[in-house]
């Protein structure tokens, strides 16, 4: 009787498990994978002027942590320690999880606060001027005193001919500030280049062109007041407005002073 598998067929049969378990190894090692690191301990808070700090204990072989602020992250990264700088008022509460070679641990311990008030979903905006815009709201700048409040008011370019507006958003924040009982300030952050080019084409009509600091501007003698952009790309997206809040009238010489002192 001859055998059911030749020798060159079982040759053939141990070279492809040979190469399934080199091509599985290699996936293995190449995939995320392994065991979950362990949660993270010694999560510890602190409560500062518009945000609330946090650090906790390395895990060991963790390349990355999250810190969740309820169910949203408000920090990424490798270090062991974050902060959140979009915290609202009132009572939050903070977890950490590891994360090594994409896997990710249970979550830490929650740790609760009493944060006090911040700009929010403004903070971003806030980053960006720290020397001319206060740290949180009810606070003071360093530059002449200035005080903000966050308001929700539609821009020039998002009203349209009926109660329902133009039908799209175009700005994602605005700081209405004042300096020595004297000048007004609106910080202005928009949702896209087109969304500023919309607002500021209501603005340029009627007004003087000039260059400040750190850009272009436009004063409306008119209205007394002026807008200033950025050639900052970085900045690209915010327009600052200044007028003066006691109605006396300025001119545009006063304008470009005040612009270039502007802490920027």
């Amino acid at each position: 009787m001859k055998p059911r598998f030749s020798w060159r067929t079982v040759a053939l049969l141990a070279a492809a498990l040979v190469t399934a378990l080199v091509a599985y190894g290699g996936v293995r090692f190449l995939s995320p994978g392994g065991s979950a690191p362990a949660a993270p301990t010694g999560l510890e808070l602190t409560v500062g002027v518009g945000n609330v700090s946090a650090k906790w204990q390395s895990v060991t072989g963790a390349d990355r942590y999250l810190l969740l602020r309820g169910d949203e992250v408000v920090y990424a990264g490798a270090e062991p320690h974050g902060t959140d700088v979009t915290v609202t008022k009132g009572r939050q509460t903070y977890r950490v999880q590891a994360i090594a070679r994409g896997v990710s641990s249970a979550l830490s311990e929650p740790r609760t606060t009493e944060a006090g008030e911040g700009w929010g979903v403004g903070a971003p905006l806030v980053a960006l001027f720290p020397k001319l815009l206060p740290p949180a709201p009810k606070t003071e700048a360093q530059w002449r005193g200035l005080r903000c409040n966050w308001q929700i008011r539609p821009g020039r370019n998002e009203l349209g001919p009926s109660e329902h507006g133009a039908g799209s958003l175009g700005m994602r924040y605005r700081l209405i500030c004042a300096a020595d009982m004297v000048l007004s300030l609106h910080t202005m952050w928009f949702t896209s280049k087109d969304a500023v080019d919309g607002y500021m084409s209501k603005v340029i009509r009627d007004s003087q062109a000039l260059r400040w600091n750190h850009g272009s501007g436009f004063w409306l003698g008119s209205t007394n007041e002026g807008y200033l952009k950025f050639d900052d790309p970085k900045l690209s997206l915010v327009v600052i407005g200044i007028a003066h809040s006691d109605n006396k009238p300025g001119s545009r010489s006063e304008f470009l002073t005040v612009a270039n002192d502007l802490p920027i």
